[in-house]
């Protein structure tokens, strides 16, 4: 089992896409294809 966390924010403009783009989601949909169990953690920021 893989453990990825992704960044929530309640701001999220064109920086923070740049910067915190959906990295955990495509490691996420290739691992899971190799038949890996994933789980993402969300963790908040203010």
């Amino acid at each position: 089992m893989v453990m990825a966390g992704k960044v929530l924010s309640s701001y999220e403009g064109l920086l923070w896409r740049i910067l915190h783009n959906d990295t955990a989601l495509a490691v996420q949909r290739r691992l899971q294809w190799a038949g890996i169990p994933v789980h993402l953690v969300a963790a908040r920021l203010p």
